[in-house]
């Protein structure tokens, strides 16, 4: 039998049953408790991962009644969970292009939230992390 990189088993000619399948069944359990961490198995690289975006831009921008406080209601994709969920926010453009930010979030309703912001001239990039 040989071991591999994250452990999983290989059997090799003439490995009997009293051998094959305990190995079989530790490599099944080793399938099904891996996290792609790097450690028990290999970690998944970000380009893989395909992200769920959206993009704020300054036309998209409503004024309270406050005033000085500007924001948009955003409906979040279908297959989404609000309260599985965290939103990143980033500047898209100018000096600042790709610095994070944390605008003021607040729920809607299941299916949307509202971002506020005190500068209607941003283009906010957002990405939803489960």
């Amino acid at each position: 039998m040989q071991t591999l990189s994250f452990g999983f088993k290989k059997p090799e000619d003439g490995d009997k049953g009293t051998i094959f399948f305990p190995a079989l069944e530790d490599n099944i359990q080793q399938v099904n408790d891996h996290d792609h961490n790097g450690t028990n198995s290999k970690k998944i690289p970000s380009s893989s991962v395909e992200a769920v975006t959206g993009t704020i831009v300054p036309g998209d921008w409503i004024e309270t009644v406050a005033g000085n406080v500007w924001q948009e209601q955003v409906t979040v994709p279908a297959g989404v969970d609000l309260s599985k969920t965290e939103i990143l926010f980033r500047i898209s453009g100018g000096p600042n292009d790709g610095a994070q930010i944390h605008p003021y979030v607040r729920a809607f309703s299941t299916t949307a939230f509202i971002v506020e912001v005190n500068d209607p001239s941003l283009t906010l990039t957002y990405m939803y992390v489960s």
